[in-house]
């Protein structure tokens, strides 16, 4: 190691510093020594059924996943303010690969590697999405529904989830709305919805999930999809 960087100390002021000298020609050689064929990163699996292997991926692969998934994600990564906070092992693909997507796309990316602070980094960050493993998703629900039946508003809380549900399930297949419904959902964006959103930071307009199935995922991700539709249509 040559050098060490510290963001805290105004590195970043340093390096232009440094660079200040440096021609358009050189940058220009120096960005094309590497082509798409080069290894990029090697992914290692987690060792958890035998001795941990070495996925090699090169810059082409990153590059062409990555241009594939700004088109088939184009509605979360660039509607206007695109942001959010990363807090999955970069040493997971499913992590290296939003970082450079958002590269790509323009989109704001934070890191929270301390999950026990994702809270105050989600209220101060306000991504507009998020993005982690059905487990994340599944610890979320299941702490607000504990916390709402310790509270005594297990009973809301369900049927607010249930309400969710079944309103995202409309309106993904371009079913008409009941005005019960409509009521409902209504009564329940007041006493529920806009909770989670305000715990999430307020402006959270997407989540993602991947990499394993899940049985609570689906509901988590109604509720936010749910939530997501109340403040589009407002």
């Amino acid at each position: 190691m040559r050098e060490v960087w510290q963001m805290h100390l105004d590195a970043l002021s340093t390096l232009t510093a440094q660079g200040a000298d440096v021609d358009d020609a050189e940058i220009e050689r120096r960005r094309n020594l590497a082509i798409g064929s080069d290894i990029a990163t090697l992914i290692y699996t987690s060792g958890s059924t035998g001795r941990p292997k070495g996925c090699v991926l090169t810059h082409s692969n990153f590059v062409e996943l990555v241009r594939n998934s700004a088109k088939a994600l184009d509605v979360v990564v660039s509607m206007p303010g695109a942001s959010t906070v990363l807090f999955i092992t970069t040493a997971h693909v499913f992590a290296r690969f939003i970082s450079i997507l958002n590269i790509h796309a323009g989109v704001r990316t934070g890191h929270q590697p301390d999950t026990k602070q994702l809270l105050q980094a989600l209220g101060s960050f306000k991504p507009t999405f998020l993005l982690a493993v059905p487990r994340v998703f599944e610890k979320v629900y299941n702490s607000a529904e504990q916390k709402a039946e310790a509270g005594g508003k297990g009973k809301i809380f369900r049927a607010a989830a249930s309400v969710a549900i079944e309103h995202s399930r409309r309106l993904q297949d371009g079913e008409k709305i009941p005005l019960g419904m409509k009521i409902k959902f209504g009564l329940f964006d007041k006493l529920v919805y806009s909770k989670l959103r305000t715990a999430m930071g307020g402006n959270v307009r997407y989540a993602v999930s991947g990499s394993a199935p899940s049985a609570r995922v689906s509901a988590t991700s109604s509720t936010a999809s749910a939530s997501t539709s109340s403040r589009a249509t407002a």
